[in-house]
């Protein structure tokens, strides 16, 4: 289904009107006309049907060639040229999508119109047309944009253009998109000046052979573009990142968009996986997520108005969930979620904002509620506003962060408490009273004996007349404070002050904490050195960073620091400092990933031919046709494994039209005939075309398309072996092919000699095949003038002047020609061209052919 780029303009027989309709609606085709013309640029299938496009609309068969049937545009169609076509399947509704063009002379040349894109739902008796109307589709409509080929997958399609570009839609056709391989593309595309060869396109492979993704290999005029679109549970989720936790191996990292898990293969490659609300989340957000008892427990809710909407548990790593249902929860109104697990004296405990404290005995089964405040349940007492856990196993007690400072609860062994002990912290312009984030610091020497403990609490303002501020207590927990004694001098704990920061951890004596566009990490004691979040960029691509974000979470795993932000994803950085930036591409129809296939691995820049081979053993491989689009470069043939990185040349010089594979079977059509290869093009067979012409009245035996006819479209259909040329289609059953692969029994079609006025060969080349010939109905006897005219009807060449013929009521002649030079002797011009044959009895008829090179 792959497209040249040369043939699929000169079939045109006629210019056209540019029409402006959206829908047509149609009873019957035409019917057992024969083929619609016999230069054929394509073949599909589609609905049990075999569909052929022509410079004089697309016929189909659905008997296997016994009758054929004709859309054109007389009947439905924009226009009569028709440059490419794509079945998205064979199911009810499933669309057959054409594109068709007319030509238009500018100065002295014949330029393709594309008129863009049409779908029929119904085999043709209902087409719609997608009419440019605005931006619609500016790139696949007006002149020099030639709709070269189309290709697709589910809900998937893409489009080339020869001057408009890569367009491509994920929603059945409705919405379209262009697409860049690369940033220096669209701004060469953009910047107003003539299409760079770079966005001229000629061929596409919507390949949705991999588990993870979706890959689009577009051919252009300057390399073949590999664009991949991850699906949205193999990538990370979120650009909204509130907290991460690590178990064993694996990663969990919380976010505005669902609950993402990294993972690392034996290569140290990075493996993601994201749930959804389809996997069973009961929230479009996970705020935090906690693994205990062999269960990960998600808090959830709602990124869109901030709403809690539950908690959920899953039993496999995360992979599906089910949503935990317990009377005692208050997690699904404004500020009510989960926002930090804490597991403590044999028990899960859940700071679940203003639904409360909660804890579990049994690893979620049941669940209570716990009130820190025993004067005032309510939240009125801002104690049982709970935003933060970490619990102390050496003083025996649970830290609470709440709206009113901390709490620190200590256990009486019997599920309950012995006592509360509550530190309230002021709300002025040096402090906030609420504690955001607690946290507990141990140190240890150098042969791991501990050494030191300290308490952090990270406050926010509860009020405009509050500030953010960092306590800290270094006396075990009896008091905090913001400035400590050090070497006789006081110090803030923290600097700079008035900073909003959301997390701290520690690795032993280092302190990190981040903020507000901020990350800040101890260097001494109580001496501070911090940095932007534009500092915090990506090792390889300087340009991708964290800055003006707020950066929400900081984690300390394994030595490996982890960095989220609430609008750019999160950074991580192992031991050696190099960051890696992970940002979420939440925008599905945006492609993850590009990659250039340049002439360097490919013998042409030009990539016009693309096909896609599933083999029944091994891995499925991608064929590319290459042409030289600069000097020094030839036509080649290769192909590759699907990640498109190590390329196997398989043949030089040759001119491909189109791949067809049926499984380790390769078939290309080619300017020098059919070939054929049984060994990945270790060695190729030239199969001739010759058999029976079965749409001439009777029948005629031994018919041979010759050779210097080019086989333009092949495809196996059924187990039938179909190819479209010059000079009409063939078709032989496959298993016949194989025994004798290099001159099977074909049969032929052709347009019905006994209705058409045509010439032939069409598209005509004067230099390479020597002459045209006209086929006419002679009904008398009597003398016969053959005129040739080009597009403005300027009369180019008397080919017959007054010559006798034979008639009769069924005569036909299809021996006048011409060699496609005018009255001076110099080849004709490509282009269109019109004869008119003038009877010396009465009466004309016109006909129409193209030229090329």
């Amino acid at each position: 289904m792959r497209k040249n780029t040369l043939i699929l303009l000169l079939v045109l027989l006629a210019p056209a009107a540019l029409a402006t309709v959206v829908m047509k609606t149609f009873d019957e085709p035409y019917e057992d006309r024969g083929l619609a013309d016999n230069a054929i640029t394509d073949i599909v299938y589609h609905k049990g049907g075999v569909w052929m496009t022509t410079g004089a609309g697309v016929c189909f068969s659905r008997d296997g060639g016994v009758t054929w049937l004709t859309y054109n545009s007389t009947n439905g169609l924009v226009s009569d040229g028709i440059s490419a076509i794509y079945s998205a399947g064979d199911d009810i509704g499933d669309r057959l999508w054409l594109a068709t063009l007319h030509s238009i002379m500018v100065g002295d040349m014949s330029v393709g119109y594309a008129d863009g894109l049409t779908y029929t739902e119904d085999e043709g008796f209902t087409f719609d047309t997608i009419m440019p109307m605005g931006l619609t589709l500016p790139g696949l409509y007006g002149p020099d944009h030639e709709v070269y080929d189309i290709d697709g997958a589910d809900s998937i399609i893409f489009a080339t253009s020869k001057a408009g570009g890569l367009f491509g839609s994920f929603d059945f056709g409705e919405t379209w998109i262009e697409y860049y391989a690369t940033r220096y593309d669209s701004i060469a595309d953009t910047s107003g000046s003539a299409p760079s060869l770079a966005t001229r396109y000629f061929s596409v492979i919507v390949d949705t052979l991999h588990t993870d993704s979706v890959v689009v290999w577009a051919g252009s005029a300057n390399g073949l573009k590999r664009m991949v679109w991850i699906k949205p549970w193999a990538k990370p989720a979120s650009n909204y990142v509130s907290s991460t936790i690590k178990v064993d191996t694996t990663l969990f990292i919380c976010g505005d968009n669902g609950l993402t898990k990294l993972e690392y293969d034996e290569n140290n490659t990075e493996l993601y996986h994201s749930t959804f609300e389809s996997d069973g989340l009961p929230g479009r957000g996970v705020y935090a997520a906690y693994f205990l008892g062999g269960k990960l427990f998600a808090g959830t809710y709602d990124s869109l108005n901030g709403n809690g909407t539950g908690l959920a548990v899953s039993d496999d790593m995360g992979m599906t969930f089910a949503k935990i249902d317990d009377p005692v929860f208050d997690l699904e109104s404004s500020n009510t979620y989960a926002k930090e697990f804490a597991e403590f004296d044999d028990m899960l405990y859940m700071a679940a904002y203003e639904g409360g404290l909660y804890r579990t005995p049994d690893t979620g089964l049941t669940w209570e509620k716990v009130t820190l405040d025993t004067l005032e349940a309510t939240l009125a007492s801002g104690r049982n506003i709970a935003h933060s856990l970490a619990p102390d196993t050496l003083y025996d007690r649970l830290w609470v962060g709440t709206d009113s400072g901390l709490v620190a609860m200590y256990p009486d062994g019997i599920g309950g408490f012995d006592s509360l002990q509550y530190f309230v912290f002021p709300e002025d312009d040096t402090s906030g009273a609420r504690s955001y984030r607690v946290r507990m610091q141990e140190i240890y020497d150098s042969l791991g004996v501990l050494t030191d403990i300290r308490y952090w609490s990270i406050n926010h303002p509860l009020t405009i007349d509050g500030n953010y501020t960092v306590y800290i207590s270094m006396d075990t927990g009896k008091t905090f404070a913001t400035q400590v004694e050090v070497d006789s001098k006081w110090r803030n704990v923290v600097t700079p002050l008035d900073t909003p920061y959301y997390d701290i951890d520690f690795l032993n004596a280092f302190v990190g904490l981040t903020g507000k566009n901020i990350y800040n990490q101890r260097l001494a004691e109580f001496s501070w050195g911090y940095r932007s979040g534009e500092s915090i960029n990506d090792s390889v691509n300087i340009l991708v960073n964290l800055g003006g974000a707020n950066l929400l979470c900081y984690d300390i795993i394994d030595s490996t620091l982890y960095i989220g932000s609430d609008t750019k994803g999160f950074a991580l950085s192992p031991p050696s400092g190099r960051y890696r930036i992970v940002y979420a591409n939440t925008n599905h129809i945006r492609q993850d990933s590009a990659r250039v296939i340049t002439s360097a691995q490919l013998s042409g820049g030009w990539i016009p031919v693309l096909g896609l081979q599933v083999l029944p053993e091994g891995e499925p491989l991608i064929w590319a046709h290459s042409r030289p689009n600069s000097d020094g470069q030839y036509h080649g043939v290769f192909y590759s494994e699907l990640n498109g990185k190590n390329w196997n040349r398989v043949d030089s010089g040759t001119v491909v039209w189109n791949f067809e594979f049926s499984d380790s079977l390769v078939f290309m059509a080619t300017s020098d005939g059919l070939r054929f290869s049984d060994d990945l093009g270790a060695s190729w067979i030239t199969s001739e075309i010759t058999g029976t012409l079965v749409t001439s009245n009777p029948q005629q035996d031994n018919v041979t398309i010759d050779t210097s006819e080019w086989v333009v479209a092949v495809k196996v259909i059924n187990d039938t072996l179909w190819v479209g040329t010059t000079m009409g289609a063939a078709k032989v059953a496959l298993e016949d092919f194989l025994a004798y692969p290099e001159n099977p029994d074909w049969d032929l079609y052709r347009v019905k000699l006994d209705q058409e006025v045509f010439a032939y060969p069409v598209p005509f080349s004067p230099i390479n095949q020597g002459l045209v010939y006209f086929n006419y109905p002679m009904k008398q006897s009597g003398y016969v003038t053959i005129k040739i005219y080009d597009f403005a009807m300027n009369l180019v060449k008397t080919a017959v002047d007054n010559e006798y013929r034979e008639g009769g009521e069924e005569a036909t002649y299809s021996t006048d020609s011409w060699d496609g030079r005018n009255g001076r002797g110099d080849a004709a011009a490509a282009g269109i061209y019109y004869f008119k044959v003038e009877y010396s009895t009465g009466g004309v008829n016109w006909g129409k052919l193209a030229i090329i090179p």
